[in-house]
């Protein structure tokens, strides 16, 4: 698992550098370096996130607990 999470890291990291370019055809297209526009939007995009329901995440976590535990037979 190390080699594959440093494997999606680095085309992650690779990917969020890249530069969306202007669009003639959408002009309402955000462009930028994604990991610039998602830590520091422009002040003109709106931010639509939600706050995290803590009791349903608990409840997911609890019902998931077991899945990163190995099976011993």
């Amino acid at each position: 698992m190390p080699i594959v999470r440093g494997e999606i890291e680095g085309y992650t990291e690779v990917w969020n550098c890249h530069h969306i370019r202007k669009q003639k055809k959408r002009p309402n297209a955000v462009v930028g370096q994604p990991k610039f526009l998602y830590n520091w939007p422009p002040a003109r995009v709106t931010q639509y996130g939600r706050a995290v329901d803590q009791g349903l995440a608990q409840e997911i976590l609890t019902e998931c607990k077991d899945w990163s535990k190995k099976s011993v037979p």
